[in-house]
């Protein structure tokens, strides 16, 4: 009976053993729901220390797969258009569809695995240009634009925010950072009528 019980104690420990290795290799790779989407902002708040600049956003673009590692800095894909729906409350602002495209990369994650509440991608290369009063524009050109996708498994971005500092590249006339962060968003297909989603695989 004891051999047996030992026999038995030591199988269910493997088992539990694989279960958590299993589980762990999982989690380090992420699944969407689709390779198109398309990123939308009913409000995005660009803010210059002077005031604020108030626009509607799209961005649409691609993964380069279904799945991919959680890897920070790892090249997800391309966002391929970007439109600020004008006008703008409060100034004109637009961005430079010549340098597109811009690299989505993976940033991180927030919550304990297996189980998501948030998860964050950088936008590099991203460039738009401003006007002020008297007709100034300033140009600028960021690597650090994020996005954040909050919800439940399968992770659901019923909203999004973008932060980031951009430094102008024009010295002394324009400031000398800007940021922004948007509400109402939605990350939806290449279609724009079904919402994306990411889960653990």
């Amino acid at each position: 009976m004891r051999t047996w019980a030992r026999r038995g104690s030591a199988a269910v420990f493997a088992a539990l053993v694989l279960a958590a290795v299993v589980s762990t290799a999982s989690a380090n790779r992420l699944s969407t729901s689709s390779q198109q989407i398309r990123a939308t902002w009913s409000q995005v708040s660009f803010e210059f220390g002077v005031g604020t600049i108030r626009c509607k956003v799209t961005l649409e673009g691609s993964f380069h797969a279904r799945t991919f590692t959680k890897v920070r800095e790892t090249l997800l894909g391309y966002i391929t258009r970007a439109v600020i729906q004008t006008p703008c409350e409060f100034g004109e602002l637009h961005f430079l569809a010549e340098t597109l495209p811009w690299h989505l990369r993976y940033e991180s994650f927030t919550g304990t695995l297996p189980r998501m509440t948030s998860v964050r991608f950088k936008i590099a290369e991203m460039s738009l240009w401003f006007t002020r009063e008297f007709g100034i524009r300033c140009l600028y050109r960021s690597s650090f634009a994020f996005a954040w996708l909050r919800g439940e498994p399968p992770l659901i971005p019923a909203s999004a925010s973008m932060e980031g500092s951009l430094p102008e590249t024009q010295g002394g006339i324009c400031l000398g950072t800007i940021r922004f962060e948007g509400r109402g968003g939605r990350l939806t297909n290449e279609g724009g009528s079904t919402e994306v989603t990411l889960t653990l695989i």
